[in-house]
């Protein structure tokens, strides 16, 4: 019979170990959130929610503990706390916030959260936050507010698995004294049994992932006018040093990001991924594809014309009494109604093209009337026609058509209609000299003149 002797010192082989399996969750660092300016709010969503969950696994890692029934408000909360000053000394890891200060959550409403759109879920038994699209109200979003990062830190204690020594100059504080209960007596067995298997962490599972890079613009649809100077850079969201970000434009050729800006067409995608430089600690992201379109733009024409009704003179009609020949003609006049949802470097001979008609023909199928050239905007064009072109009708019908040479983002216009008209002459009676029986005489011919 023994009386009961326990020692809470730790023998060099347990400090070791415990220090290895620190190491590792404090090699996680300081997760942090990237605010992310997105079009897509599902992609943002669930890369905000990949964010924070890695900030729950290491707040639980480094002495952090949740009540799996709090409100996600609340969990949020639990984030931003640092260590309290009687464990601050004593946690080894980290001590601070998991992610920003500022972060604030933004919930459904009921209306949106009886529809199909993503929302973040507080999952209590993974004890995790994940993406659905049905189900209980939820998180619509998160943003950075800039009122809560001035807002004082809240604190609390942490039950760290190993402390730091707190009242003696040891590693970590023990007491070999023996604690006696009065009275008991324990029989212990001195014969050496099987040891017992070193207890695994419940938290940490080996290397952590790479968070995936973050765009400065998400994957999704855009208007077309959003892409005048549309780019993107990439930012990395991992501790410094950790990783390095490759990204593929064809999907097969990977290349060292540098920090350069993308510009961005229509159709483009943009793949990244971060390569983790520590693999003892940190495992590769997986990769994360963004694709950028844009629905095409219905191209938008209009047509004038300098005179409506048109005569001969202005026709291009030579008139005797002029000195000098008759001008070319009134032309009409074509524009592009909506070149304000176009970027400029899309309007261009590329891109589009003025097609037309002056015999009431599809002006689709006349595309080569003239070569035209435009870069950097349309200011329009001018369509010039003759007497040959009007030939002996009372009217003169134009069509026009602007015709896509690119349907990814841009679409025919419909065909645009004038008619103009002729405002006929009254010619004087004809005049010149001639004899009684008719004659001309010597050269002068019979010259007619239009009547005011």
């Amino acid at each position: 019979m023994f009386k009961q002797s326990f020692s809470k010192a730790f023998t060099l082989l347990e400090s070791m170990l415990a220090i290895t399996v620190i190491s590792g969750i404090a090699s996680a660092g300081y997760v942090g959130f990237i605010e992310i300016k997105a079009a897509t709010k599902a992609t943002k969503l669930e890369q905000d929610i990949a964010v924070i969950n890695k900030a729950l696994r290491v707040y639980e890692a480094h002495g952090g503990q949740l009540d799996v029934n709090l409100a996600p408000k609340e969990i949020i909360k639990k984030l931003k706390t640092v260590a309290s000053e009687n464990t601050h000394r004593e946690i080894i890891g980290l001590r601070e916030s998991m992610i920003d200060s500022r972060l604030e959550l933004v919930m459904q409403s009921e209306a949106e959260a009886s529809t199909r759109k993503p929302r973040a879920l507080w999952d209590l038994h993974t004890k995790r936050f994940i993406v659905a699209r049905g189900g209980d109200l939820g998180i619509e979003s998160f943003r950075m507010n800039e009122e809560l990062g001035r807002s004082q830190s809240l604190v609390e204690d942490r039950e760290s698995t190993l402390r730091l020594a707190k009242k003696s100059n040891w590693v970590w504080d023990y007491d070999d004294k023996n604690v006696i209960k009065n009275g008991l007596v324990i029989p212990i067995n001195l014969d050496q049994g099987d040891s017992l298997p070193l207890a695994s962490s419940a938290n940490y599972t080996g290397s952590l992932n790479l968070n995936a890079p973050s765009f400065s613009s998400a994957g999704g649809n855009y208007e077309l006018y959003n892409f005048e100077a549309f780019r993107v850079s990439l930012s990395n969201p991992n501790p410094e040093g950790s990783s390095r970000i490759f990204y593929s434009l064809d999907g097969n050729n990977w290349t060292l990001y540098s920090g350069q800006n993308f510009e961005i067409n229509p159709g483009d995608r943009v793949a990244a991924m971060a390569a983790s430089l520590k693999p003892g600690s940190w495992a590769d992201s997986g990769v994360i594809l963004n694709a950028y379109n844009a629905d095409p733009v219905q191209l938008e024409i209009g047509l004038s014309a300098f005179h409506n009704p048109i005569n001969y003179e202005q026709l291009g009609g030579r008139m005797v009494s002029s000195k000098n020949d008759a001008a070319t003609g009134s032309p009409v006049f074509v524009s592009l109604l909506n070149s304000e949802n176009i970027p400029n470097r899309y309007q261009s001979s590329d891109h589009f093209k003025i097609a037309w008609s002056f015999d009431g023909s599809d002006p689709l199928a006349i595309i080569d009337n003239i070569e035209q050239r435009f870069s950097g905007g349309f200011a329009g064009t001018e369509l010039g026609y003759t007497l040959d072109d009007w030939g002996g009708r009372d009217e003169f019908e134009v069509k026009v058509v602007a015709k896509s040479l690119n349907p990814g983002i841009l679409t025919d216009s419909p065909i645009s209609k004038i008619s103009i008209g002729i405002d006929k002459m009254r010619l004087g009676p004809p005049t010149g000299n001639v004899n009684e029986s008719g004659d001309l005489v010597g050269d002068q011919k019979i010259a007619m003149s239009p009547m005011a």
